[in-house]
């Protein structure tokens, strides 16, 4: 009984312990995108070279440009003294001259002598008024006709060659003058438009002409068309170097 019981047992299979196991440690899979990694990569690159990114592109626009207000026949090259601002009247393409084409309509009419004479008008270039010699018939005794003929030369503006250095004008090619109104002082002039009314670069070029060739350099008196009364514009450094100026340079006389 007892070899029996020894020897079931000895058939009896040992029970088995399980293995014990290690835990794994496992880490959670990161997929970038592709796209991802190649924007980072582009800004990590600008950024290094202290570059803003940006998504727009940028035109910067041309270079600033300048005109020179100084035509060729003035230039006269290093070390020779400059010549005087002048302009010769150009021809137009019907083949008169600026100057014949700024004469007032019966101008010569009254047959009474005219000389030569040389006179300044102030154009417009770099954001100024700047004096220009021109050479016109003028008649002394006939100080209407002269503010006539200064009007006209403002009115044809620059040469070819002094357009071609940047002097424009802005006097309108309708703007007419002429002499004082019953009540206003002697020397005053009425213009067709009232003063204020004109771009600022015209009345800074309008005073500074009349204040040099009917003034002596004093203050020109201006009124308009209406019975307004006129004002006093002086012809200062101001209002050569900021026409703007002049819209309110005008003073009670």
């Amino acid at each position: 009984m007892i070899s029996r019981t020894i020897r079931r047992a000895a058939r009896t299979p040992a029970a088995r312990t399980p293995a014990a196991r290690t835990p794994v440690t496992r880490r959670p899979a990161t997929r970038r995108p592709v796209a991802a990694l190649l924007v980072a990569a582009a800004l990590a690159a600008a950024s290094g070279c202290g570059i803003r990114a940006t998504s727009v592109p940028v035109d910067a626009g041309a270079a600033p440009s300048r005109v020179s207000c100084t035509t060729p026949s003035e230039d006269p090259g290093p070390g020779a003294p400059p010549a005087s601002p002048s302009g010769t009247a150009q021809p137009s393409p019907s083949g008169s001259s600026s100057a014949d084409a700024s004469a007032s309509p019966g101008a010569e009419a009254s047959g009474k002598p005219a000389a030569q004479r040389a006179v300044e008008v102030y154009l417009v270039c770099r954001s100024e008024v700047v004096p220009r010699t021109r050479t016109a018939e003028f008649r002394d005794d006939d100080p209407e006709a002269a503010a006539r003929r200064l009007v006209g030369l403002l009115r044809a503006g620059p040469t070819r060659e002094e357009g071609g250095a940047g002097f424009t004008t802005d006097v309108p090619p309708d703007l007419q003058v002429r002499g004082p109104r019953s009540g206003d002082p002697e020397d005053a002039w009425r213009l067709s438009r009232e003063p204020d009314e004109l771009p600022s670069f015209a009345l800074a070029q309008l005073v500074c002409t009349f204040s040099a060739s009917l003034a002596d350099g004093g203050p020109v008196l201006l009124g308009g068309p209406d019975d307004d009364r006129v004002l006093s514009y002086p012809c200062t450094q101001e209002l050569r170097t900021r026409p703007e100026a002049g819209l309110t340079a005008g003073a009670s006389v």
